[in-house]
């Protein structure tokens, strides 16, 4: 890690989804700090911890905002970091990328499949696991990505009765 011993890191989660869950439990493994709002994507905005930022905006602090929109401010913190990967920061790494790298987490395997899909659904799964394991089958990368995307889709809180009705 880059930081200085005595900042103190903060994290403030986004919209629910794998990456999300999966980067909370990283995170709360390490003993980090981690606020969850349990937002969604729609609700995932930086406003929503406006006394949190009030709180913590000091140089003591280093603030990491997780794929939130950042309305409602005419000035962030200078202490605040954007973690995101999505519209104009398409040119990025994942949100789970980004963590494990300020954090120097090791993702496993199944940790950079939830990147992938995150980054690029099953495109981006299907090379992943084609460079990865070149052994596996089409079949067995089927059905890798299909239980992560089944994962990823009860993180955001798709209930089984909502998966029966899509297909």
């Amino acid at each position: 890690m880059n930081q200085s011993d005595n900042v103190k890191e903060i994290f403030l989660l986004g919209g629910h989804d794998l990456e999300m869950t999966t980067i909370k439990k990283i995170l709360e493994q390490k003993n980090l700090y981690v606020l969850d709002k349990g937002l969604c994507w729609s609700d995932a905005k930086l406003c929503q911890y406006k006394k949190e930022l009030k709180r913590y905006s000091s140089g003591q602090y280093r603030i990491y905002g997780i794929e939130l929109q950042e309305d409602g401010f005419d000035k962030l913190p200078e202490n605040y970091v954007r973690i995101d990967h999505h519209n104009d920061l398409q040119d990025r790494p994942s949100a789970l990328e980004q963590v494990a790298e300020i954090i120097g987490h090791q993702l496993t395997d199944e940790e950079r499949l939830i990147a992938e899909n995150d980054k690029g659904y099953f495109p981006a799964m299907e090379k992943y696991l084609m460079v990865k394991s070149p052994e596996m089958t089409k079949e067995e990368r089927r059905a890798k990505m299909d239980d992560i995307r089944r994962k990823d889709r009860k993180a955001q809180g798709v209930t089984p009765e909502e998966e029966q009705e899509a297909n």
